[in-house]
């Protein structure tokens, strides 16, 4: 079986690039610390802010222009379709999104509007942590979050009382950016009840907060676009590997783009669009959003990826290691 391939001087590129950007932080960390304390001191001044209900706003703002920016390489960007993990056509998502997107966002933010006019507890503290410390405190709550969610997700694969509840977000595939918000009302709510637990319980600062939901809203909409391919090759068929699952067949450009974050961090921290293209695929393995100690540690290992440097077979596995 061909090895599904990323160029190791391409990773290893934006790796030494992601190095110099942490040399230029740590070197000018306590310049980049004023700057993040003259952000947060105007952040702090505007009604916006102040407002209880900035976060799930922001969030919606977030969700809404990063779904739209891959709405956008769907549908006017045909240069970048070498780039989705499968080769087949993938009807692209309408720009309006007043379908489920639209339902989604009534379903999150009515609740939360309507909580936040009743319950006024917004409090802006005066100062804002160093930049080392905004960073540290994004990093642990995505982290925390990620190692929370795994037990709600894989609890609503796993127990059949639950599993009608998330059967919506697995109802299509190949994917689009938008199937991120794709879910029933008690599926969506238990991922931003998880959001919110993990904020709360780590008491991040309102300005991690507003970095950690733009964040995390790429994150999780990246995992959800079907995006991960590499420019190295045009020859589809010569790059693709098929893969029977169950009486369906399935074909995958066998490349990934080496700037992507599952490239960039070492030691396949995480696991990116490949991992969650194949758990919608098939359901049975790669619970977590984001990182894949826990998948692992499952599973007892990962038998969809080689454990060569620089190289994966597409997670994924024909139907005689398919496992219930």
């Amino acid at each position: 079986m061909a090895s599904h391939v990323v160029h190791a001087q391409g990773v290893r590129r934006f790796r030494f690039v992601a190095l110099v950007f942490l040399f230029l932080f740590v070197y000018y960390h306590e310049l980049l610390s004023y700057y993040v304390q003259c952000a947060w001191q105007a952040m702090r001044a505007s009604p916006v802010v102040q407002h209880d209900s900035f976060e799930p706003l922001l969030a919606s703002v977030a969700f809404a222009g990063w779904i739209n920016m891959f709405r956008v390489w769907d549908k006017y960007l045909p240069v970048l379709h070498r780039y989705r993990l499968v080769s087949n056509r993938v009807k692209p998502d309408t720009m309006v999104g007043l379908d489920h997107g639209m339902r989604a966002l009534v379903a999150y933010l009515l609740p939360l509007l309507v909580f936040d006019a009743v319950v006024k507890r917004r409090h802006l503290p005066d100062t804002a942590p160093s930049a080392a410390g905004l960073v540290g405190q994004v990093v642990a709550s995505i982290f925390v979050y990620d190692f929370g969610f795994f037990w709600v997700h894989l609890a609503l694969h796993k127990w059949r009382p639950l599993a009608f509840l998330h059967a919506r977000h697995h109802t299509k595939t190949p994917m689009n950016a938008s199937e991120v918000v794709r879910h029933s009302l008690v599926d969506g709510a238990l991922q931003v009840g998880t959001n919110i637990v993990t904020l709360n319980l780590l008491r991040s600062h309102p300005m991690a907060r507003a970095v950690h939901n733009v964040v995390i809203t790429y994150m999780l909409t990246e995992t959800h676009s079907g995006y991960a391919g590499d420019r190295a090759s045009n020859a589809v068929p010569q790059a693709a590997n098929v893969h029977v699952i169950g009486v369906r067949s399935v074909r995958y450009l066998s490349y990934d783009m080496p700037w992507m974050l599952h490239n960039v961090v070492p030691f396949r921290l995480l696991g990116g669009s490949p991992r969650h293209e194949a758990h919608h695929r098939i359901g049975t393995r790669y619970y977590q959003q984001f990182f894949t100690y826990l998948d692992n540690w499952w599973l007892g290992g990962d038998p969809g990826e080689s454990r060569e440097p620089f190289s994966k077979r597409p997670p994924d596995w024909d139907a005689s290691s398919k496992v219930s």
